[in-house]
């Protein structure tokens, strides 16, 4: 417990079920020193695209499921996703404690829109 002065969840978060998301920022809360800076990273499988991970492309696997759990293959294995919002993330983050610095899509190195923005980034402070 307050140990670290940033926590970094690339890529991560969005691999877990939903009843594990609010549990996993708890974690990254409680070992954050106060003041600490939590750094994250999503993928966008919101974006306008049947290309790459997206919900659009995997739609026809769900079969009564919601569009929000994704599962893709990698190596031949199932990998599942969570396909968050930022606005679902940043109320799952405020919910934890965490205070807000700053929420948006990016593309290429560069703030984009929902629409084609490929990952979410969320940076907050404890």
């Amino acid at each position: 417990s307050d140990s670290f002065d940033t926590v970094f969840l690339i890529a991560s978060l969005h691999h877990l079920p939903r009843q594990y998301h609010e549990r996993a920022l708890g974690e990254a809360y409680r070992v954050l020193k106060k003041g600490g800076t939590m750094r994250m990273t999503n993928f966008n499988l919101w974006r306008w695209s049947f290309a790459g991970k997206t919900v659009w492309k995997y739609a026809r696997f769900f079969s009564g499921r919601s569009l929000k759990d994704v599962t893709t293959y990698w190596h031949n294995h199932p990998l599942y996703y969570y396909a968050f919002t930022l606005n679902e993330l940043k109320r799952h983050s405020l919910a934890t404690g965490f205070h807000l610095i700053e929420a948006y899509y990016v593309r290429d190195g560069y703030q984009a829109h929902f629409w084609n923005g490929h990952n979410l980034v969320l940076v907050a402070k404890k």
